[in-house]
Order: structure tokens, then sequence, then C-alpha cells
């Protein structure tokens, strides 16, 4: 019985430090990735007025990809308010990706972060 009770607090300490480092993880996503994904719509707005958008540049997939971003975005904020910090970093780290794949689909670089 003590082996297990001791297995269920490694377990929990396993637990706690993950969502530590998570949440360390969110505070950086919450600080650069809505930029990112302003400045990606931003430049795919400019790009939906212009008549010609160079070789290579497929306009819908960013659109499509900033929609689904910003939906995700939404998710990860609300899972983020219900205290579900791994569910808020998963949809947070989706949305980076879901941005930096926007910016190449307009062959936008993006700024370091």
């Amino acid at each position: 019985m003590t082996e297990a009770q001791n297995l269920l607090g490694d377990a929990a300490l396993k637990k706690d430090a993950v969502i530590k480092a998570m949440g360390g993880e969110w505070t950086s996503l919450a600080a650069t990735v809505p930029a990112l994904v302003a400045a990606v719509s931003k430049r795919v707005s400019a790009l939906d007025k212009g008549k010609h958008q160079g070789a290579g540049v497929d306009l819908a997939a960013a659109k499509a990809g900033l929609t689904d971003a910003t939906a995700l975005w939404s998710k990860a904020q609300a899972a983020f308010a219900s205290g579900n910090i791994q569910e808020a970093v998963t949809s947070a780290r989706d949305v980076k990706a879901k941005a930096e794949a926007a910016a190449a689909a307009i062959k936008f670089s993006l700024p370091k972060t």
C-alpha cells in the first residue's frame, strides 16, 4: 500500500512540475502569439486589397489558416481561464503553427520571437 501511495505522490509531483513549466510556456505564447497572428492578418489584408499578389502566394490558404488560428486562440484562452493549462498550451502551439503556415503561404517573413 505504501508503494502505491509513493507512486501516486511521485505522479502528482511530476504533474505539478509539468503544469508549472507549461504555465511559463503559456505566458510566453500569450505574449507573442496574438502579435504574430495580427502581423500575418495585416499582411493578408494588404495582399487581399492589391491586384498582384506575386508568384506562389496562396492567399486562400493564408485566410483559412488565420480563421483556424483565431478560433483556436479563443479555445486556448478559454482553456487557460478554466485552469486547463495543458489544453491552453497545446492550442496556443497550434495557433502559432497555423499563423506560421499562413505566413509561409503568402511568403511573409515573420519577425524573430
